[in-house]
This record gives C-alpha cells, structure tokens and sequence, in this order.
C-alpha cells in the first residue's frame, strides 16, 4: 500500500500540468451556478495546496491556474445572465433550484457591486451572483475587473492553508505520503456523509409527505391495533406528524441494517471477509500524526467524554424541570450502552487485536459508535424540534460527521472491524429513533436548542481536552500497530499447511475472486530476479503520457500500465507482466500479481522466509471499440505453468490440489529451506 501512496506523489513531482489542469477546473466549477453546489472546488485548492512543501507542485502557478479557473467560472455564469437575463428563470435547472437565484438577488441587492467581490467568499452565492449581475445588466469590464480581484485573493487563501497543512505533514515522503492519502479519504467519506445527510432532509420531504399520506389513507380505511397507532402517529392535524414519519423511516432503515449486519457477522457472509481487507488497508495508512489525531478523536466518543455530555445535559434539563425529556435522555444513553454490552457478551466475536478485558474484549457491536449515534442523535432530535430548516439540516450533518468520525477512528486504529462500527451505528441510530418516537408523540414542552449545543460543545471540549491530554501517552501505546504475522514451520506448510493460506483473492467487497495459484517461499527479490530472466517484465509505470495511451487504438499491451488489485486490502507486493502471441504485436498480455500473506516459515536450522501467494490473468485487448484500447481481463484462465517451470528451474517445487476450493497449487521455495525433494501428495479430504 505504501508503494501506491508514494506513486501518487511522484505523479504529481513529475506530472505537476495535470495538477494545475485539476484546480483550474475545480475554481471553474466551482465558480458556476447550480454545478458549484456539488463540486467542492474549495476543498480541492486546499488539498492541491498541501502539496506545494513537498515542491511536487508550484505555488505560483498553482495561484495562477486558480485565479483563472474561478474567473472563468465568474464568465461563464456572468455571459449566460448577460444573455438570457429573466428568461433564466423558466429554464432548468433554475426552475428546479430557483433557491439559487434568490439568493443571488438578494445578496446583490444589499451589496450592489461589492457582491461580485464578497461572494467568491461566500459558497451558498459564490455561482448565483455572478449570474444575477449578467441578469442585472452589470457592464463587463466593471464586473470582470471586481472579478479579478476576488479571484486574486481568493485563490491564495485556499492554497496557503493547504501548504501550511502540508508542511505539516512534510516529515518522512512516506508519512507525508500515507496522510496525504488518509486525509483525501476522509474528506471524502465525511464529505460525502454530511451531502447526503443535507440532501436526505431537504428532497426527502416531499417523499415523506407522499409517504405519509398514502399510509394515513390506509390506517383510515382499516381497522386494528396497526391502524389505530398509524393513525395517532400520521395524522395530519398532529404537529409533530412529519417528525414521526421522519424518525419511523430512519427506525425501518437502521433496524433492517443491524439485523442484516448481525446475520453476516453470524453466518460469515462476504461482509465478514471484507473486514480483514479494510482492516488492512487501513493499518497500511497508519503514520504517528495520524494516530495521534485518531486517538484524540476516539477519546471525544469514549465512555467518559459521552457520560460528560450526558451529565451536562442532564443537569440542564433537571434544572429547567424538563423531567419528560431527562428521563428519555437517560434511556438513550444508558440502554444504548447496556444493551451493547448484552450483545457482546452474547456473540463473544474477538477483536482485531486483544487489547481490552472483560467484556470490553468482545467486538460487536461497537459500543464508540453506538453510544455515539445514541447521544448525538437523540441530541439533534431535541435541537433540531423547533428550528428552521436550515438549522435542522446542519444539526443533523454535524450529528453525522460526530458520529461518523468516531467510527472511522474505531477502524483506523485497528481495534474494531467494519461490520461492527456499521453494526454499532446501525443499532445506535434505531435505538435513538424508536426513542425519538415515543417522546415527540407526547408533544413535550419546546427546549432551547441553542442552550442544549452550547452545553453538549462546552462538557465535549472540557471533558475532552482533560482526556485527550491525560489519556494520549497510555493510547498510543494500546492502540499501537500490532503485528499479524504468524509462523509455521516450512514442512508443515509443504505437507499441509498451505491449504491455511487463502487460495483466492479476496477483493475490499469481501468477495472470492481468481484462485491463488502459487505459494513462494523465500525473497522477493530472488523470485522477481528469476521470472525477469524468463521473460516477465515490470508494467510500464502509470504517467500522464501512459495514462492517455488507452484513449488510442489496441497497440503493444506490454506499453500500457496494469490497474492494481487489493487482496485482503493489500496492494501488489510485485507485479509482472508476459506477452502472449508469437507475432510482434500480441493482442494479449499475462499479468502476474504477487501478495504478502504473513505467514513466516521456519526451517529447521533456525532461518525464518516470507510467504508469498500469486495470481495470474490473461488481459485480452480489442479494436471494436476504437480508438480506445479496451482491456478485458479474465480470471478463468489455464495457468501457463510451463512459464514459471522456466522462471522457477532451481527452486523446489510441488504441485497441490484442493478439490474442496477447485484449485490447483504450485508450492515453490528456496532451496535454502531444506524441504523434502519429493514430498508425496495428502490424501484427498
């Protein structure tokens, strides 16, 4: 994995126009109306800024490409207002979204000009009042000149936080380079969550209402104890009938996730396999300022910070005599943690490392993020009753990304696998939603919701900060990465042992992909040296040039580069590739794949060997499609084994077969490990 994430920065150092080409367009994006309400161009700047320590990119001509990206944005909104001035407003997609253009007026009404400039700063209006100026007539040179001078300062505000960030980071290329890594995929998944958190709340009314009123109609013409409690929950005239709906939805939804994630973790479905892949690749982004930021935020959804915010609320509501809501607040805190704990004791599923006692030790569910999804949840619940829209939909994105940073701690730090923090924030959310239920259906009296965050921020920071602070020495050090490897003596494993180690790929889906068909024993360097002297040979590296030779037509395939693959959420330890054709221009290519699978193998003198495991597929290349050279890459292949006998003449070899899995084994190893010549085959089981 580290390889990959070196590879990613090198592209950059050597390939710095497809970075500049990035933030022209993010800026331009950015920049236009409607399209600047999903691109995160801002976002991008920041990150492309990162990179300028390191001098993989320049900061000038960073500057510059985003100055004149975010001013062609300006000009392509500014010119489509200029053009179709009120015509605009009968055209999708502002007929859709005319909240864009309302805004926009209203900004560029209270700012005059000084809107072009401010705006850039400001991202609900950033694409709108470009737009409205055009609509509004604004002279040209008058609103490109304002332009400029947003897009000037606006460009190095993005880029030198990011450099900052990134001069940070800067302290081996490897560490850069897995936080370089770490940071974009965390971006991108809380990016990701509070989006849709915001988008589930604002389209999902008029399904919630359609929703509501169909069950409503039915509840009316039937009868029953189903009917009647529909009809004291959806009933139109009650004022908290959309909440209800809302909440049963969000119940329906986590319950049926729990109940789905608890049958995988039980019967070992593919969800359980995609564990150990994510759990892998995660530990492969590990770095000590990762960790120390993981820790901290793993302390924010501990058990002392939660019965911190839990205390302060409470105490809140006792002094505001709001006995209906403490009492409902302390069944959502203290059944989400004690019916956690029952489940664990009753599953007893091991962690990823033991590190914990009692029933700490036990995994599913994770108590972190149930406890969190509870308290933060039932919290945004008690905020969010009597606020605006707008207030409701940023309570429940920053109860999102709480919770949700939790989770990603609990992965990250290797203590939890993905089914249980899903598990945990599934059960978390049910458990908070059938409370939610039972508490806005006897219309308690309204709370201050800007008291009740004020408190909930005020014990978390508190709390938290001593935590963190006495906590951090004694968690780096539990939570330290721990290694997985596990030793077999080498004639066991040429005995018998090899049928322990997986015999397919096991993609990040947890799903069996191609068989592995060969188990080496012994260096990687010797085994590369020996297939390379055979006729294998190293892919072409990934570039800008490398990358554009699959827009043209099926040529050499020994010239362009091979996509990786995860095993386990490993990358390629080693990957080759063989032409397959006799005339000068193959039209197929074998592609040879190499994974560590951390087993050590002991011979009898003492020495230790790494375990490797291969896979091979055919990549066949067709012209039908032209001109893009489109690779179809197959699994269900016969092994050239006449191939690697070649590459593998002065190594000890013996063919397996597992009749159970459907696969056919080369063992290999080096003569060093002292193996029987001519190890007879196990009996079939």
């Amino acid at each position: 994995m580290t390889d990959y994430i070196r590879a990613v920065v090198q592209f950059a150092e050597v390939h710095a126009g497809l970075v500049y080409v990035l933030a022209f367009m993010a800026a331009s994006f950015e920049s236009i109306a409607v399209v600047g309400l999903i691109v995160p161009g801002s976002g991008i700047i920041v990150a492309l800024g990162a990179l300028v320590p390191s001098g993989a990119v320049n900061f000038w001509w960073l500057s510059l490409w985003s100055i004149l990206g975010a001013l062609s944005g300006d000009g392509v909104s500014y010119w489509i207002g200029y053009y179709y001035r009120d015509r605009l407003r009968g055209v999708w997609p502002f007929t859709r979204h005319p909240a864009v253009l309302a805004h926009g007026e209203r900004f560029f009404a209270k700012h005059g000009g000084k809107s072009v400039f401010l705006s850039r700063f400001v991202a609900p209006v950033r694409g709108g009042v470009p737009l409205v100026a055009g609509m509004a007539g604004m002279r040209p040179g008058r609103f490109f000149a304002v332009s400029a001078l947003s897009a000037i300062g606006w460009a190095p505000a993005h880029i030198l936080p990011g450099a900052l960030i990134g001069a940070g980071l800067t302290l081996t290329s490897g560490i850069a380079a897995r936080l370089l890594v770490l940071v974009v995929l965390l971006g991108g998944i809380l990016w990701l969550a509070a989006r849709l958190t915001v988008m589930a709340l604002r389209r999902g009314k008029p399904l919630l209402v359609t929703a509501q009123q169909r069950l409503n109609g039915w509840a009316q013409r039937n009868d029953g104890w189903l009917a009647r409690e529909l009809l004291a929950l959806l009933d139109p005239a009650h004022g908290e009938a959309r909440v209800l709906a809302l909440l049963g939805l969000i119940l329906v939804a986590a319950a049926a996730t729990f109940f789905g994630v608890l049958e995988d973790v039980i019967t070992g479905d593919p969800l359980v396999r995609a564990d150990t892949a994510i759990f892998h690749m995660l530990q492969g982004l590990r770095s000590e300022v990762a960790d120390r930021v993981m820790v901290a935020i793993t302390e924010l959804g501990g058990g002392v910070v939660a019965a911190g915010v839990a205390i302060g609320i409470l105490l809140w509501l006792a002094w505001r005599r709001a006995w209906h809501a403490a009492a409902y607040w302390t069944a959502a805190v203290g059944g989400a943690y004690l019916i956690g704990i029952v489940i664990k004791a009753t599953l007893h599923r091991p962690r990823p490392a033991p590190i914990y006692t009692g029933w700490d030790a036990f995994s599913f569910p994770s108590s972190h993020a149930a406890t969190s999804a509870a308290i933060y949840g039932f919290l945004a619940v008690l905020i969010a009753r009597d606020a605006q829209p707008a207030w409701q939909a940023l309570t429940a994105a920053a109860a999102v990304l709480m919770v949700a940073l939790v989770g990603i701690s609990r992965l990250y730090l290797g203590v939890h696998w993905f089914s249980d923090v899903l598990g945990g924030v599934a059960f978390g959310t049910a458990w908070m939603a059938l409370l939610g239920i039972a508490y806005v259906r006897h219309n308690p009296p309204r709370l201050s919701g800007t008291r009740l965050a004020a408190i909930a921020v005020a014990a978390m920071a508190t709390v938290g900060a001593f935590q963190i602070m006495h906590r951090m020495p004694t968690d780096l050090q539990r939570y330290a990465v721990r290694p997985t490897e596990r030793k077999m003596a080498a004639d066991a494993w040429w005995r018998d042992g090899w049928r322990s180690v997986p015999l397919r790929r096991v993609d990040l889906a947890g799903e069996r992909e191609e068989p592995l068909f060969l188990q080496w024993a012994g260096s990687l360097d010797v085994l590369r040296s020996d297939l390379v002297a055979a006729g294998w040979r190293a892919p072409t590296p990934w570039s800008a040039a490398t990358a554009l030779s699959w827009l043209s037509s099926p040529g050499d395939p020994l010239m362009l580069p091979v996509l990786p693959r995860l095993n386990d959420g490993r990358a390629p330890a080693l990957t080759l590739i063989h032409a397959k054709g006799s005339d000068g221009r193959p039209a197929a290519r074998w592609v040879l794949r190499l994974w560590n699978t951390d087993v050590r193998l002991t011979a009898p003198g003492g020495s230790v060997q790494p375990l490797w495991a291969a896979a091979i597929t055919l990549e066949r290349f067709h012209g039908r499609f032209a001109p893009l050279a489109v690779g179809f890459e197959r699994s269900r292949v016969a092994i050239p084994w006449r191939l690697l006998e070649h590459a593998l003449g002065a190594a000890q070899r013996a063919m397996r077969t597992d009749d159970k899995a459907g696969v056919k084994v080369m063992l290999a190893a080096e003569p060093a490990l002292g193996l029987p010549p001519d190890a007879p085959q196990p009996p079939k089981r």
